[in-house]
């Protein structure tokens, strides 16, 4: 690539791939074995570029950059060291403690406003955690993470993510609260999407866990969501619509101006630079 922004779709394309696969196999939600995709995507380590301008990597556009398999393949790590010698921005959503291992690669970012982090938050029942994300770090276990990030000068966000209704709704003020107690500087939400196979999927797993509360819990979708399980239309699929979806945004924005969790964080796209070690060779 020659310039930032040829970067940074190589970086978005490797993280889209797995998942764009598992949409067309119709395997959501069963599980996959990465090691097939990791040449590829160390193979972005050796990139070299030159230019300026652009905008910021997303690194965890489709999944969650630390999965267990990075503590033995450190990919993640390797692409964080390859975006700060370039002085690219970047974005990271996690749920997993792991991030607390490159404290020190995201506070170099963070000193030159080329980092944020966002610490997923879906619940602080430990008994709705323990069937709703059994393999995830614990939700005490995450807001001592958002606390250990902002001690090192990492702006972070509280993604309260996914907002089932019924099942976790209720916990909105309070999660943006201890969130903020912890350090977060900002939230976001996002509320529940269903698609493809995803539906059916979780359908079965309110009914395995849920059963007194899933047709409660389906109807409320559906009322977010025009009267279907899912809306992908681009606009509507994060937030919804309807009387339903518009209280659950006016709760949440009320709380976070009161909780002053609406500091923005503008990532710099304007230090943008190549090494000179590896900087192309001119062709003329």
């Amino acid at each position: 690539p020659d310039s930032v922004d040829a970067l940074t779709a190589l970086m978005v394309e490797a993280c889209a791939t797995t998942t764009d696969r598992l949409a067309r196999m119709g395997e959501a939600g069963r599980g996959i074995s990465c090691d097939g995709d990791i040449e590829m995507t160390g193979g972005l380590l050796a990139v070299t570029s030159s230019g300026g301008g652009g905008t910021y990597v997303d690194e965890n556009g489709v999944t969650d950059a630390y999965q267990p398999i990075e503590r033995e393949h450190r990919i993640t790590r390797r692409i964080l060291e390859v975006l700060l010698a370039f002085r690219h921005p970047v974005m990271l959503i996690t749920k997993s403690a792991l991030i607390e291992r490159d404290i020190d690669l995201l506070g170099e970012l963070a000193a030159s406003e080329l980092v944020e982090v966002s610490v997923s938050l879906t619940t602080l029942d430990r008994r709705l955690a323990r069937v709703l994300e059994p393999r995830a770090a614990a939700p005490h276990r995450r807001l001592q993470v958002i606390e250990r990030l902002a001690a090192a000068g990492i702006p972070v966000r509280a993604m309260l993510a996914p907002i089932i209704p019924v099942l976790n709704e209720a916990e909105i003020e309070r999660l943006l609260a201890d969130a903020r107690d912890a350090g977060a500087s900002n939230a976001g939400y996002i509320l529940l999407r269903l698609p493809l196979e995803v539906a059916p999927l979780f359908r079965d797993w309110l009914q395995r866990h849920f059963p007194g509360q899933a047709a409660h819990v389906m109807s409320h979708v559906r009322d977010t969501r025009a009267g279907r399980d899912n809306d992908g239309q681009f606009g509507r699929r994060l937030r919804g619509t309807g009387h339903y979806a518009a209280m659950i945004e006016q709760r949440f924005r009320l709380a976070v101006r009161r909780l002053g969790l609406d500091v923005d964080t503008s990532l710099r796209c304007d230090l943008f630079e190549a090494p000179d070690t590896v900087r192309q060779m001119s062709l003329f």
